[in-house]
């Protein structure tokens, strides 16, 4: 066994989570596993190869940015496109999309009482943040930035963004363990008060408000799901009728963000130590996905870190070692 399988075991045997569902991807070859439980309380509930976690920000790249693809290719708008050409609140027109999908922006992300406004307040609030000082000096990631995001593309194509994702995704992948109405979620959250578990909510607080209109989270999804989804973006696979060209993916794996902010669109940048660039994501929840497509390699974890109280900083650490080491596996 590899170190980085080792540490992703260890997750559950030191008892960091409850479960989780991984997958390590070498060219042709998945080597994926389930381990541990769905959740701890109030009695022991088991992990199933098809159960669905919640993606948190993974919808981001999994499904808002495909669809943003979509939009290029489909001569709607361009990554240089300022976004005050199709949201007007937006009134700085040096912030083009490559700005939001890189997170340079500088588009403010703080909303007074935020969790206390319903969804068309909370819109509204969302579509005048002010552009600050931050504006293109370096990556700082925010939700507001592939939320705007959304919202445009609601407008091009007259459907929510879930809506969007689900019909433009989703289905040409055959991604059939994917849904934003998972039927056999993985508890986020357990409340001792009630003695119940939190299942098949998004944990995200303005994905939650929103609904279908967040085009920065509320995606749940099994493994068998996300492999079928790497490869495909890894170039492995295509369906008769794919979202996007390959031709369209490949050039991801290259830096967008301005001054070389080691940003792609959409996704972080990470390197191997012999310097390949590997398309990096993680979600709030416990989720995260590397795809090296040099090498045809790709790393998925899933897992529930936020349970039982929404409170994990071990995990945190855990996750960047076994980042870390499956980078070094990959140029040794």
């Amino acid at each position: 066994m590899k170190p980085t399988e080792t540490l992703i075991q260890r997750l559950v045997t030191a008892h960091v989570v409850p479960g989780v569902s991984y997958a390590l991807m070498d060219g042709d070859a998945v080597a994926a596993n389930v381990l541990g439980q769905a959740a701890w309380y109030p009695a022991p509930e088991r992990l199933t190869p098809n159960a669905q976690y919640d993606l948190a920000s993974l919808t981001k790249v999994v499904g808002t940015l495909t669809v943003f693809l979509q939009a290029v290719q489909d001569g709607l708008l361009t990554p240089a496109s300022p976004v005050a050409d199709f949201l007007p609140s937006v009134t700085d027109r040096r912030v083009t999309f490559r700005h939001l999908l890189t997170h340079t922006s500088g588009i403010a992300g703080y909303i007074p009482h935020r969790d206390a406004l319903p969804a068309p307040a909370l819109r509204d609030a969302i579509l005048h943040l002010p552009v600050t000082a931050a504006f293109e000096q370096k990556p700082v990631y925010s939700d507001t930035n592939l939320l705007d995001t959304g919202f445009v593309l609601e407008k091009l194509y007259g459907a929510p963004i879930h809506d969007l994702i689900a019909t433009r995704v989703l289905a040409p992948l055959g991604l059939s363990g994917a849904s934003f109405q998972p039927t056999l979620p993985v508890p986020t959250l357990f409340n001792r008060q009630t003695g119940r578990n939190f299942a098949g909510i998004v944990h995200d607080p303005k994905s939650r408000v929103l609904g279908a209109h967040s085009g920065s989270a509320g995606l749940f999804s099994d493994l068998p799901s996300l492999v079928r989804f790497a490869q495909w973006y890894l170039g492995q696979w295509a369906p008769a009728d794919p979202p996007v060209a390959q031709e369209t993916l490949v050039p991801l794996w290259h830096d967008w963000a301005p001054h070389h902010g080691q940003r792609s669109l959409g996704w972080d940048l990470r390197y191997t130590p012999a310097g390949t660039p590997v398309l990096y994501h993680t979600g709030f929840t416990g989720t995260f996905i590397a795809l090296d497509r040099q090498h045809q390699q790709g790393l998925i974890v899933l897992t529930n870190r936020v349970y039982p109280n929404g409170h994990n900083d071990r995990f945190l650490a855990d996750r960047e070692l076994i980042l870390n080491t499956w980078l070094a596996e990959i140029d040794s």
